[in-house]
């Protein structure tokens, strides 16, 4: 069996996250899971990678390179605004007070903890239906006041729901 080659990179943005989650590993507060703080951190040096590779702009022109007509067609950064994370955060923040005390604690688990199913009917002595039914109505009713309160605040797009 043959193993295809690793692209170019690859190798250096992991030696980076090891690097980084070796000397970083005594301010890990568990705040989160170690899996969703690894995640973070991989996550986060392969936008510093790409952001390295990202051409630049002629200052004369005002327009990517003319040898290389894949700069002009850049996606937008994938990284929004410190300002824009921010309100985000706080309209986020605001729509998880809407919903009930114990649907958010199910919520917050899956999707930020990454416990499965299983794992909420264990730690919560629920039904796993009755788990994923108030899961979606959960995501339901976030989706629903997001939309209502984009519009109201003038929010163009909220990065999750």
């Amino acid at each position: 069996m043959e193993l295809s080659p690793v692209p170019s990179g690859i190798n250096d943005i992991a030696q980076q996250v090891f690097i980084k989650v070796y000397f970083s590993i005594k301010s890990f507060e568990g705040r989160s899971s170690l899996y969703t703080w690894l995640h973070r951190i991989t996550v986060n040096k392969c936008y510093e990678f790409l952001r390295k590779k990202r051409p630049t702009v002629s200052l004369e022109t005002g327009l990517a390179s003319e040898d290389d007509p894949a700069r002009a067609k850049l996606p937008a950064d994938p990284i929004p605004a410190a300002d824009t994370l921010v309100a985000q955060r706080d309209f986020l923040n605001k729509l998880l007070l809407r919903i009930p005390e114990q649907d958010r604690h199910l919520l917050l688990l899956r999707e930020l903890e990454g416990l499965s199913i299983a794992q909420l009917s264990e730690a919560t002595g629920l039904n796993e239906n009755t788990i994923k039914v108030r899961l979606f109505r959960t995501r339901k009713q976030l989706l629903d006041a997001a939309t209502r309160g984009r519009q109201s605040a003038g929010f163009s797009r909220l990065s999750r729901f």
